[in-house]
């Protein structure tokens, strides 16, 4: 049990590595072995510009409750990070009432610039 805990702590810490490769491996074996993290350790990588990372990132936060960071996130100023939250949580929960959430955050968006890589993921 300690060991597990410390090879949990360890994947979560090299989410903040400089490297891509080694984000996206960390990413990768949380999911692997069902690591839950603080949905805070994914913000840098649900908003990088490499679209591999957002996907692992977006799997590791569908195993976080999202009770604690659909409101937060949804209601960011980032648009990169709203699309990449907006799908997680209608992939992980789709119901009516993250329907209407989902689609409230998205039309906030489009009042706004979006780049046309975040438009693209909007779509």
């Amino acid at each position: 049990l300690h060991a597990e805990t410390e090879i949990a702590e360890r994947l979560v810490k090299l989410l903040e590595d400089s490297s891509p490769v080694v984000r996206k491996t960390a990413c990768e074996s949380m999911l692997r072995i069902g690591v839950v993290c603080d949905s805070a350790v994914l913000l840098k990588l649900l908003q990088s510009d490499d679209r591999e990372e957002r996907f692992l990132a977006r799997r590791v936060l569908a195993m976080i409750p999202e009770d604690t960071w659909k409101d937060e996130y949804l209601s960011s100023p980032s648009s990169r990070l709203v699309v990449q939250s907006a799908l997680t949580l209608i992939t992980q929960s789709p119901n009516r009432s993250n329907a209407s959430l989902v689609l409230d955050s998205l039309a906030r968006l489009t009042k706004n610039f979006i780049s046309d890589a975040d438009f693209v993921d909007l779509l």
